[in-house]
């Protein structure tokens, strides 16, 4: 059998994309195919909301609410059609869309959870558009809102959505924690509300006491489901009525507890439940790999065009060349030395940065440029540290082959004794 040829495959794709069949899957699988989609939902949420508002017209003439004296066709009219129009085109064209993914995608699309997502918003928004007509049912209503649930889908998939992505990712790795906050949270706030109810035992039994002021404390802390709600609303909401309420009808002493426990529990505590959820989401960040390779990637891109700019502002022949000419304007150019030094690049020594970026015809063109530019920015690395280490040790290894070879071609001559050597001749002594 023979095999096939990384050149011949990418001939291949490359005709699949040329023909319609293999636009419109080339199209399915990128991220303007989520984007669309994103936006379908968003309108198709807008138009919920103002069907909701236009149902509501009708809703408060028929239960006699004041200044809701017109029907909800008089106010907007044709909104009826209009609404039906609008629900069965977003509904026909997610079904287009789930068909056409389900065909791209073949047997793959059974294996990812999010497209059973979106066969039962799909699956629904038909059942609601078939049937709301015959059997207005709440629960057929209610099923509308499982369109929000494809926005999850789109978020996840998007990388034009990173910051959302990572919102979403860091409150669900914040359940643990919100569980165990809402946890405390629910045995000071029981312990408070039995130390109020406790309190209040003498007050409601004085038979003295007015008995309007006494249901008006009752509204509040007569049982303990009402006492509960009034502590979340102390802890969250406006706390000056509860407080105020038993500070004139009761007891002025009641100010006290009402302030000590607003401090303790209102700042302290909830201080340091937001102190342990910003920690956590500042770990999920670090500790999310996807995250931060496309930061770095996001940061490596700006770079690079900054780079491309400084080298089209430095290439004044317009050739595409960097001459050390032409390079050595940075020297008298404060602009193009400050440039440098916020990209981390230091240019005290120019001479020699020009020759780490030559690679040896006395030239820059922009690839070395960049490629340069950004390989020495910035201090020295643990992988640079140690590459020159590696270096270094290979010098030291070939000079002390050098000398050891020097040193046996030394000992293996033979040496010259004086026997040897040729009897100088003595020069004729003058008569």
């Amino acid at each position: 059998m023979l095999e096939a040829v990384p050149g011949q495959i990418e001939d291949e794709e490359e005709d699949e994309t040329d023909t319609l069949w293999g636009k419109v899957s080339h199209f399915m699988k990128s991220g303007q195919c989520e984007m669309l989609i994103g936006a379908l939902i968003l309108m198709n949420v807008i138009t919920m909301s103002f069907q909701l508002q236009y149902e509501g017209f009708d809703r408060g003439r028929r239960i006699g609410y004041r200044d809701f004296d017109h029907r909800a066709e008089d106010v907007w009219p044709g909104g009826t059609m209009a609404f039906l129009v609008l629900e069965g085109t977003f509904t026909i064209l997610f079904a287009m869309e789930l068909v056409l993914r389900a065909l791209v995608l073949r047997w793959n699309f059974v294996k990812v959870a999010w497209n059973w997502l979106d066969l039962f918003v799909v699956v629904t928004s038909l059942m609601q558009l078939a049937w709301d007509g015959m059997l207005n049912t709440t629960v057929l209503r209610l099923l509308r809102i499982a369109k929000l649930g494809r926005g999850a889908r789109v978020v996840r998939m998007s990388t034009m959505l990173d910051s959302l992505s990572m919102i979403l990712k860091c409150i669900t790795a914040s359940f643990s924690t919100l569980f165990w906050s809402l946890f405390l949270l629910l045995v000071i706030q029981c312990i408070g509300a039995m130390s109020l109810m406790y309190s209040l035992e003498s007050y409601f039994d004085d038979v003295k006491a007015d008995p309007d002021e006494r249901l008006t404390v009752f509204k509040y802390f007569g049982t303990f489901t009402r006492t509960m709600l009034t502590m979340f609303e102390i802890l969250f909401a406006n706390w000056i009525p509860p407080c105020r309420i038993l500070v004139d009808l009761v007891s002025e002493w009641f100010s006290i507890v009402f302030i000590m426990y607003r401090c303790l529990v209102g700042f302290a505590v909830l201080n340091v439940v937001n102190a342990v959820f910003v920690q956590q989401t500042m770990k999920v960040a670090q500790n999310d790999q996807a995250f931060v390779i496309m930061q770095k990637q996001k940061a490596m891109t700006a770079l690079t065009k900054k780079l491309k700019l400084l080298f089209q502002e430095l290439d004044t022949s317009g050739d595409g060349l960097l001459t050390w000419s032409e390079f050595s304007v940075v020297l008298t150019d404060e602009a193009m030395s400050a440039l440098l030094s916020s990209m981390e690049i230091e240019t005290q020594d120019l001479r020699t940065l020009f020759e780490l970026l030559d690679s040896g015809d006395g030239v820059i063109d922009a690839d070395e440029f960049a490629s340069g530019v950004l390989a020495i920015k910035g201090p020295a690395k643990s992988l640079d540290v140690a590459q020159l280490k590696h270096v270094t040790r290979d010098i030291d290894k070939k000079l002390d082959k050098l000398l050891k070879d020097d040193t046996g071609t030394c000992q293996s001559r033979k040496p010259v004794s004086h026997e040897t050597l040729p009897t100088p001749k003595t020069p004729p002594l003058p008569g």
